[in-house]
C-alpha cells in the first residue's frame, strides 16, 4: 500500500478464529505472519450482521494472540468498527466505543462498501507503520523472499441444477482452503469475504435466487 511517498506492506487474516493458536484453522501458519508485522489492525464487525458481539469477537482474538505468544499481545493495534453503514451499526459503536477507548485503542469507524473513513485509517496506519519501521527493519533483513503467487484463475459460476451454483476460480477455493470451515465463525467469515469481493452479486446477475446452494471448493453456503 502506498501512501504519498511512503509504501508499506498490509497483511489480511482472515483464518483467525477461536483455538487459532492450537492450529484451528491453520491458526499457526497465520499467527506467524502476525508477529512480523508492525501493526495490527483490528477489524470487527460493528453491525453484527451474524448476530455476534464486537466486544466478544475482539476479546476472543486478542485473547488467541495472547496464548500463541505473549509477545503478540504487546504490539501495537487499532480497532476498526467496520460495516459502519449497516443497521445498528452506529448503536453498536457507542455502546462498544468506552470499552476500546478506557482500553487506550484508537478507533475508525469504517464502511468498506461506501468507502466511509478509509482515508482517515489509511493515513493513520502509514503513519504509525513508519514510526514503527526503523525498529522493525533489522528483523527483515534476513527474511527469505518469497517469489510472487501464481495468478489465480478467473471467476466462472456454473449452474449445477435449479437451485445449485458451483463457483470456481478468482482465489475462492484458497479462502476456503485456509480456514477451517466447519467452525461456524468460519462459515460467516468466508460469506462476509463472498460477499465483499462481489461473488453474492455476481451470483444474482447469473440469477441465483434466496434459498440456492452456492458451492466453494468443499463449503456449501446459502444464498440470502
Amino acid at each position: 500500500m502506498r501512501v504519498d511517498n511512503f509504501s508499506f506492506v498490509v497483511a489480511d487474516l482472515p483464518g483467525l478464529i477461536e483455538g487459532a493458536h492450537k492450529g484451528v484453522g491453520l491458526g499457526h501458519q497465520f499467527l506467524r505472519h502476525v508477529e512480523r508485522t508492525a501493526l495490527l489492525v483490528h477489524m470487527v464487525d460493528i453491525a453484527a450482521v451474524e448476530g455476534r458481539d464486537p466486544i466478544r469477537d475482539f476479546e476472543v482474538i486478542n485473547e488467541e494472540l495472547a496464548l500463541y505468544s505473549p509477545s503478540l499481545a504487546e504490539k501495537p493495534q487499532i480497532v476498526v468498527a467496520n460495516k459502519i453503514d449497516l443497521p445498528n451499526a452506529k448503536e453498536n459503536l457507542e455502546r462498544c466505543l468506552p470499552y476500546w477507548q478506557k482500553l487506550g485503542y484508537e478507533v475508525f469507524a469504517v464502511s468498506a462498501l461506501t468507502g466511509e473513513g478509509l482515508n482517515a485509517l489509511v493515513y493513520r496506519m502509514a503513519e504509525l507503520v513508519k514510526s514503527f519501521q526503523p525498529r522493525q527493519v533489522q528483523e527483515w533483513v534476513d527474511e527469505e523472499i518469497v517469489a510472487p503467487p501464481i495468478p489465480s484463475p478467473p471467476l466462472t459460476i456454473e449452474r449445477l441444477d435449479e437451485e445449485t451454483w458451483l463457483v470456481k476460480g478468482g482465489n475462492t477455493e484458497r479462502l476456503t482452503n485456509l480456514i477451517n470451515a466447519s467452525h461456524p465463525q468460519a462459515l460467516a467469515e468466508i460469506k462476509d469475504r463472498l460477499i465483499r469481493h462481489g461473488i453474492w452479486k455476481a451470483l444474482r446477475k447469473a440469477g441465483a435466487k434466496m434459498g440456492d446452494r452456492v458451492i466453494v471448493g468443499s463449503v456449501e453456503l446459502t444464498m440470502d
